[in-house]
């Protein structure tokens, strides 16, 4: 599905990859994959980079645990920083995340770009009553999607 997309760059999330499948994926892609693979289970992210778009990649920094990729390339030579971040779904480690994300551009010198791209899930319901009410009323537990 994604190969029939006609984007040059594409942010995925929960992508639940590892590094046995890479290979597959790029065959399945054609073109370049930059991955954070978290667990099997859950997290993941990956940018794709679709084969002969002019990009190049100078800087790659990547979440061990598979919530963020943070990619410094030239585009058309103008310099940017793409990042593509899947949030914790739990609210007491939002915050940290996001300060965490943010002491990592600062210590990269990537904050000062005047170019960034920030994508990705960030597990911020506008609604909690009612984008969380499925999940709070058991239907996690009971399997119910």
């Amino acid at each position: 599905m994604v190969s029939k997309r006609k984007a040059d760059v594409i942010f995925l999330q929960e992508t639940h990859s590892k590094e046995e499948s890479e290979k597959q994926w790029v065959n399945e892609w054609g073109g370049r994959i930059v991955y954070s693979h978290g667990s099997p289970n859950s997290c993941g992210v990956a940018v794709l980079i679709r084969n002969g778009f002019n990009c190049i990649i100078h800087n790659t920094i990547i979440d061990p645990s598979g919530h963020y990729i943070i990619l410094k390339v030239d585009i058309e030579d103008k310099v940017y920083v793409l990042i593509n971040i899947y949030v914790p779904n739990k609210d007491k480690i939002t915050c940290k995340f996001f300060k965490n994300l943010h002491k990592k551009l600062q210590d990269e010198n990537l904050d000062c770009v005047e170019n960034i791209i920030c994508g990705g899930d960030f597990n911020c319901p506008l609604n909690p009553k009612l984008d969380k009410k499925r999940w709070c009323n058991g239907a996690k537990k009971n399997g119910n999607r």
